[in-house]
């Protein structure tokens, strides 16, 4: 089994990033099915993912932080309430996945790509909407935040490539 970490926008996404979102995971489950995908939250860009591997029949557990405990949740998720703030819960979702994927976001996607990072993940970072993420390629262009860990994140603004690549890599891993 895989376990893919989606970290996401949890505000209002555009029809353009809800539309990569949605290409991104259909590509993922047309490649290989056992695949749990791990999310924050259902909200924002969140929602749009979970929504999406539901539709199509896949995996999605919740990592849900106590603010959100009360929230409702589509039938077919896994929820896991962390008791913990938002922060102490992206370590949870970080830890959980074998692989990181930032579909764009703010502070939270920030912070969990470089969890991520210094947990010794790979990261994959969809670019292109204009949201705070976009900035790591600029401050980072080859990918790598810190020479110690030797770890990097993997760019694209297409999600079906990325798609692939997150495949190949999560295949790499269990192999």
């Amino acid at each position: 089994m895989y376990h893919i970490g989606i970290a996401a926008y949890s505000g209002v996404p555009s029809e353009t990033l809800s539309s990569k979102a949605r290409i991104l995971v259909r590509e993922i489950l047309s490649r290989v099915r056992n695949v749990v995908f791990i999310v924050g939250a259902y909200m924002g860009l969140m929602r749009i993912v979970v929504d999406e591997v539901l539709r199509l029949n896949g995996r999605v557990m919740l990592v849900i932080p106590r603010d959100y405990e009360g929230y409702q949740y589509p039938n077919g998720c896994i929820i896991v309430k962390t008791g913990l703030d938002i922060r102490g819960r992206s370590i949870i979702l970080v830890r959980s996945s074998d692989i990181l994927v930032g579909l764009g976001g703010g502070l939270g996607t920030l912070i969990e790509v470089l969890v991520a990072l210094a947990e010794g993940k790979p990261v994959f970072l969809l670019l292109g909407e204009g949201l705070p993420t976009d900035r790591i390629l600029k401050a980072y262009p080859d990918g790598v935040v810190d020479r110690r860990v030797m770890n990097r994140i993997v760019y694209s603004d297409d999600p079906k490539a990325l798609a692939k690549l997150i495949v190949e890599t999560i295949r790499s891993l269990k192999s």
